[in-house]
């Protein structure tokens, strides 16, 4: 057991490696406050009302 927990726990580390890497990729390929905008017209598009309260309300209308 104590192998898969350890498994487990580097399969983690991995993931969150990844998100860390990915992030910094996405924030130095937009300009800063584009990548939220690109992120809200895409929930606009896909829902018909956006559902996150932390995203601009006018993006939508």
């Amino acid at each position: 057991m104590s192998g898969l927990k350890r498994e487990m726990r580097d399969l983690k580390e991995v993931v969150a490696d990844l998100t860390l890497e990915n992030r910094i990729l996405l924030e130095n390929y937009f300009l800063p406050g584009d990548l939220e905008a690109q992120v809200d017209a895409f929930n606009c598009l896909t829902q018909p009302r956006c559902a996150r309260p932390s995203l601009s309300q006018a993006a939508c209308l």
